[in-house]
């Protein structure tokens, strides 16, 4: 369990608090790491010892010539849980060394914990960013019995409702040299029933299960507060709730789809049910929109849009529009009638109103 780089950080991080020289050696007595760079590779019959007996074995300098690759000093072993995976040894006179010997020791597990919890978080990352990832294929493609063996393997349940979120920032120059975004969400988010996958530089998944929407949303404001802090800019895209797992691409699509309304929108999280005219148009193919582009661009310009954005956006009401506008409502109803005269469409009739809302979408 102790590779020749832990070992080596040990070493490091231990000789830089202790003016000593430290030895770290494996199951076998080898020396794996050693601030004395000469004595890596050797047998070390003491540190060997003390891991078989699994105790503290302190050598004198009287004992030298009795124990083979030995220098003076302090030999402990070395535990990960109950297990005995080495020995670090502290070179130097025993009755000098011993007093801080223990700490040295406690050190070095604590090293080691550290490192292992490392491992097991980006085996955990890793197995949950394959979860999400084939659940994020074609229905027919998805291969449940992965899924069900990673989530056993992580330990996470996954149950209905379902829910995706897509989450896009830009880190903060303070925020590149401290610690990532994806941890800081993960450590905010810990607990719930969420996967959280960094999936494109600067782009996170979010896949909530066994939570109702109104909680999704709470643990979404509490997201909002935390990347308001952390990061430069972001937006969300929130897809709609699914029973079946089969429907999760769905709401992650949806969840994408809200993303790409979130430029029109003065709010950060945006929500596919909230703006679902909008963003199904995302859904239209490329060519069709631009088709109905063609159409429409020769005529088009920045006042129009403007005038039939506010229009739009107060049902029609004309009244209501001149005033958000800050003009006359006959000037309103000018620019209204040019529209129709130029582009072939009434926006105050429903059917034509459609086709020049979704050119104003199409254009934000």
């Amino acid at each position: 369990m102790l590779t020749k780089q832990l070992a080596e950080e040990i070493v490091a991080e231990t000789m830089l608090r202790l003016n000593r020289n430290i030895n770290i050696i494996d199951v076998d007595g080898t020396i794996m790491a050693s601030g004395d760079a000469g004595r890596v590779g050797e047998y070390h019959e003491a540190a060997a010892t003390a891991i078989k007996r699994e105790q503290t074995v302190a050598m004198q300098f009287s004992d030298l010539p009795r124990w083979r690759g030995a220098q003076a000093g302090v030999n402990m072993p070395i535990r990960y849980g109950r297990q005995v995976i080495g020995a670090i040894g502290i070179t130097g006179d025993p009755e000098e060394v011993e007093p801080f010997g223990q700490l040295v020791h406690m050190t070095a597990e604590l090293l080691i914990r550290q490192h292992y919890s490392r491992l097991q978080d980006e085996w955990r990352q890793m197995a949950g960013d394959l979860i999400v990832e084939e659940l994020l294929k074609e229905s027919d493609s998805i291969d449940f019995e992965s899924v069900d063996a990673r989530l056993e393997a992580i330990r996470h349940p996954l149950k209905p409702p379902y829910q995706m979120a897509v989450v896009r920032f830009t880190d903060s120059a303070r925020q590149r040299t401290e610690e990532s975004v994806p941890i800081k969400v993960r450590r905010l988010l810990e607990g719930s029933r969420v996967l959280i996958s960094p999936y494109r530089p600067q782009r996170l998944l979010l896949l909530f299960s066994e939570t109702a929407e109104d909680r999704v949303m709470a643990k979404l404001k509490k997201l909002k507060q935390l990347l308001l802090t952390e990061t430069e800019s972001f937006c969300v895209g929130v897809g709609s709730s699914a029973r079946l797992r089969t429907d999760i691409r769905r709401s992650y699509e949806e969840g994408e789809a809200a993303l790409s309304c979130a430029g029109s929108s003065d709010e950060p999280i945006v929500y596919f049910d909230e703006v679902e005219g909008q963003a199904l148009v995302r859904f239209i193919p490329v060519e069709r929109r631009q088709r109905l582009a063609g159409k429409l661009r020769p005529h088009w310009n920045a006042k129009m849009e403007e005038t039939l954005e506010s229009f739009f956006a107060c049902s029609l009401n004309a009244a209501e529009a001149a005033s958000r506008l800050g003009i006359h409502r006959n000037t309103l109803l000018y620019r209204l009638e040019k529209v129709k005269e130029t582009t072939g469409y009434d926006p105050a009739r429903f059917r034509d109103a459609m086709i020049l809302q979704m050119m104003v979408w199409s254009n934000g």
